[in-house]
């Protein structure tokens, strides 16, 4: 890594060599004067902070050295502009920081902008992230996927990376490099003077997003991303379907092999492995969007596999403790007698929704079946009120009675919930998963299927969906979304339940124009807890049965779903509507229908 200090150093040390060596002799007798090319730049003893850029020790700047430096802020005034794309939410949020740095440093005003203005070559500008500006696209070019440049090109100074993470780690980078530059000078005014070169960059320690082409018939990828748990994105926007074929040769030309492949109206996709690295790729039949999701050492999703039957499948919309405040919970009995479980509700001391959680799984463990075996626990974001639940297993009385073979989840950029929801780190999935032993944690990746005795889970949304527009919602930015299949053994009747999970207008309003019409469903789950959601996914799923993640009190009272008009759509246009507060709800498959009966509440 290059660290933006050894830049500094390294200056310092060549400007060293070639202008004070010269007279070093004379230096140990008196000062250097303005004759020997130095001049005065402040009488204050604290005028430096850090290691500043072009300033050599004590209060003198060598003029040669002053000649070539950019005054970003010169007597007080700070004289470029800050420049980023108005539709990049996490570059404006660096574009802000920079602005109180500058601000704070100088005294003065900062000008800002958007850079939907024409290009001025001549306009001394701060370009930050995405522009569309050929400053960027050059250093853009010189910028390795994994890591960021800092740079000078022309009168810009070009702060850039593929990530939005690492834009964040750019930033950080160059804060410190104004903080260390600004001085003040004889008069009290603040000046930052930068050299007029490559400021600083780090290339990572990661190389595997080269393993994969990053290019599809001669169009170079458009745009990298953080996808979570150490994996990227590549995207390409406007592109034919044949993009994907394209794609996949490519793949296939360098050694990768097919793992798994389907194809709806609505996405073609396919997962491809090379010696423990992933490429997965899908293609947006109704957006015209490529996507490829790159990671080493991934999990991959579950094939079909051999099993012996012994019961037929049901779904369960669990009543959680009410004490806890609810939460989100459903149990999945397979054919082989195994279960999924989604999500689970809060956590508390004495871990009572994980006691709900396996007291359902008592009860309809089949008699067939020895063990209570949880194939897969699927969390769909890591908010307390659905992760809580198997935190609270695995550290509950519990844990030794089950078994917990796959966790399924989506892990997020740090960076997102630390924008979105304030300064936390999101969890650590790998380490969620060995909680419980020999468990493995799987990444979900939209147009990747995992498959199972009688059910099918069909991954529809992940949260790198949303870009390349910013996310405004964290719960869009966190939350995967799905169509569950039951197959009805007699005849063959499918029934798909569509978990929208915590979804709510932005996911919600991007899965519609995904599928569309493929959403068909025939039953959905109120997406966050009935204020998620939109009308037109709902409209889209067509669904006859809704299961409500709420209280009945919430469900049937008036004012509160004043709010929330897609929630009032839902209820007033689906044949039947569930609440979880009104009981546990069991639902199994009889011929074309489905039946259902609800407990009583707790």
């Amino acid at each position: 890594m290059k660290h933006i200090k050894q830049t500094v150093a390294l200056l310092l040390a060549l400007l060293l060599v070639f202008t004070i060596a010269p007279f070093t002799a004379a230096a140990t007798e008196a000062e250097p004067s303005e004759d020997d090319g130095w001049i005065a730049i402040s009488t204050a003893e604290e005028f430096l902070s850090g290691e500043p850029t072009g300033l050599l020790a004590g209060n003198l700047l060598y003029k040669d050295t002053a000649d070539n430096l950019a005054e970003v802020v010169a007597n007080g005034k700070v004289n470029y502009t800050l420049v980023s794309k108005e539709s990049d939410k996490t570059a404006n949020d660096q574009m802000w920081r920079i602005t109180d740095t500058l601000r704070t440093l100088s005294g003065a005003v900062v000008a800002s902008t958007y850079d939907t203005a024409a290009a001025d070559p001549n306009a001394r500008q701060i370009l930050i992230g995405y522009t569309d500006y050929e400053e960027t696209a050059a250093v853009a070019a010189a910028t390795q996927p994994e890591g960021y440049s800092i740079d000078f090109v022309g009168n810009k100074i070009v702060v850039f990376a593929w990530t939005n993470g690492n834009l964040v780690r750019a930033t950080d980078a160059f804060l410190e490099l104004l903080e260390g530059a600004c001085f003040q000078d004889a008069d009290g005014n603040a000046n930052l003077l930068l050299t007029p070169e490559k400021l600083g960059s780090d290339t990572g320690d990661v190389s595997f997003y080269k393993d994969v082409p990053q290019e599809v018939d001669g169009l170079a990828v458009e745009r990298i991303y953080d996808a979570g748990d150490n994996a990227m994105m590549l995207y390409w926007s406007d592109v034919a379907e044949g993009s994907f074929d394209s794609y996949a040769a490519s793949l296939e030309a360098i050694g990768f092999t097919a793992y798994q492949s389907h194809e709806t109206d609505s996405i073609v996709a396919a997962t491809y492995t090379k010696n423990g690295t992933m490429a997965h790729v899908y293609y947006l039949k109704r957006t015209s969007e490529l996507r490829v999701i790159t990671k080493v050492e991934a999990e991959l999703p579950i094939n079909p596999y051999e099993y012996t039957k012994v019961c037929e499948p049901l779904v369960i919309q669990v009543e959680l403790d009410p004490s806890t405040g609810y939460g989100m919970c459903y149990i999945v009995r397979l054919k082989d007698g195994t279960f999924l479980v989604i999500d689970g509700g809060f956590d508390d001391e004495e871990h009572l929704n994980a006691k709900v959680i396996y007291n359902q799984l008592v009860r309809y463990k089949p008699d067939e079946v020895e063990d209570i075996v949880i194939t897969a626990w699927i969390l769909t974001h890591p908010h307390g009120d659905h992760v809580g639940g198997y935190r609270g297993m695995a550290a509950s009385e519990y844990a030794d009675k089950i078994t917990v073979k796959t966790l399924i989840a989506n892990g997020t950029p740090a960076h997102l919930h630390t924008v979105m929801d304030g300064k936390w780190s999101p969890p650590n999935y790998d380490n969620e998963a060995k909680k419980f032993a020999g468990c493995r944690y799987i990444k979900a990746n939209t147009g990747q299927r995992f498959c199972f005795p009688g059910v099918t889970v069909d991954i529809l949304y992940s949260p790198a969906d949303v870009y390349p527009d910013f996310i405004y919602e964290l719960n869009s930015a966190a939350t995967i979304t799905f169509h569950l299949t039951v197959e009805e053994s007699e005849t063959r009747r499918e029934f798909r339940y569509l978990f929208i999970a915590d979804n709510i207008e932005q996911g919600s309003d991007r899965i519609a124009e995904m599928y569309r019409e493929n959403l068909k469903s025939d039953v959905v789950q109120a997406g966050h807890h009935g204020a998620g959601g939109s009308q037109a996914l709902y409209e889209y799923c067509d669904a006859d049965i809704a299961l409500w993640p709420t209280s009945q009190a919430r469900l049937e009272g008036g004012s509160w779903w004043k709010d929330w008009p897609q929630a009032v759509w839902l209820r007033e246009n689906v044949k039947v509507n569930i609440a979880h507060g009104g009981g546990t709800c069991t639902m199994w498959f009889e011929g074309d229908e489905i039946a259902w009966q609800q407990d009583p509440p707790m």
